[in-house]
């Protein structure tokens, strides 16, 4: 995570603006989405788990 507080396009890109990824561990995914204000961490997936899709619900403002 302190990679990513010091450079938020550190994590690789989605299809989704503003949402990258990084793997930390090869048992996890984290996804997380980043503004000029905030880092939010969406989701630490489990990759042993059986495949399947995360859908972005998108933020109400």
């Amino acid at each position: 995570m302190y990679r990513i507080s010091l450079n938020p396009f550190f994590g690789q890109p989605t299809e989704v603006a503003n949402i990258r990824y990084i793997i930390p561990h090869p048992s996890y995914t984290l996804f997380y989405r980043h503004s000029m204000k905030k880092i939010e961490i969406l989701v630490l997936w489990d990759n042993s788990q059986k495949l399947g899709e995360l859908k972005v619900i998108p933020k109400k403002e």
